[in-house]
């Protein structure tokens, strides 16, 4: 049964249940949510409007579909169907053009500013450890994909309080990087080392830990400096693979709480 978000006057059909989980753990709010499905709406084009641009229908015939659409609660494509004004081929290649420029409700969350991509990452990794099943990918803004393309080819430096690791570890496993991530602390001595081999984990350690237990402790900081270096790592070993390790972390905090 669709379960339904409601205001004043709008109903809101929530089809997504990760945004039922960011609501549910109070990431977000009904008034955002809202808010966003009401954006949503006004970007996305309906299947008349896409068929009046690829010229397979006039305004005349889409007047005439939601005429008969508000008397009978049928899908629109269908009725253009039996009105014989389209034919399935028509309606397949419709519904695939609407569907190649359609904007997820989580998209305009994010571009809207209501949750940042890193913010919705970490959710999103935690949620997958629960819903193995669960599949969504977050379409990156441009400023995102600049960091994948370029930053990330030499070397990348960056204050830990004001930038989130879990991203940079997530391109590194993504495209199979292998370098050294150094972790400083506010004195500017080194006190954690990871070593990534092929989007692996090869060696971790941190302020006197190794391993599993060392990455995590390097997930926790909240202050210091990091560098990640591109450059060619041995690896006799290996602590695991970097997206595992992260839904290990995203249970482990949850657990903490």
């Amino acid at each position: 049964m669709r379960r339904e978000l409601t205001t004043k006057k709008i109903a809101i059909p929530l089809r997504d249940p990760f945004i039922e989980h960011l609501l549910k753990t109070n990431v977000l709010t009904k008034i955002q949510v809202f808010e966003a499905f009401k954006i949503q709406s006004e970007i996305n084009k309906k299947i008349g409007e896409v068929a009046v641009e690829e010229g397979l229908m006039h305004d005349a015939d889409v007047e005439k579909i939601l005429k008969v659409q508000s008397k009978i609660k049928k899908h629109f494509g269908k009725l253009a169907m039996q009105m014989r004004l389209i034919s399935e081929k028509q309606l397949e290649f419709l519904l695939e053009q609407q569907q190649r420029h359609y904007v997820t409700l989580l998209e305009v969350l994010i571009h809207e500013k209501m949750i940042s991509y890193d913010e919705c990452s970490k959710h999103l990794l935690y949620y997958k450890t629960q819903n193995p099943h669960y599949h969504i990918s977050l379409k990156e803004d441009e400023e995102q994909k600049q960091f994948k393309h370029s930053q990330l080819e030499d070397s990348i430096v960056g204050d830990i309080g004001a930038f989130n690791l879990v991203p940079i570890l997530q391109i590194v496993a993504m495209y199979g990087n292998s370098g050294v991530l150094k972790i400083y602390d506010t004195q500017k001595n080194i006190v954690g080392k990871v070593h990534l081999h092929n989007g692996n984990v090869a060696t971790c350690t941190h302020d006197g830990l190794e391993g599993k237990k060392a990455f995590f402790s390097i997930l926790k900081l909240s202050k210091g400096r990091f560098e990640f270096v591109q450059q060619k790592v041995e690896a006799s070993s290996s602590e695991g693979q970097i997206e595992y390790l992260l839904m290990e972390f995203a249970k482990e905090v949850d657990e903490e709480r």
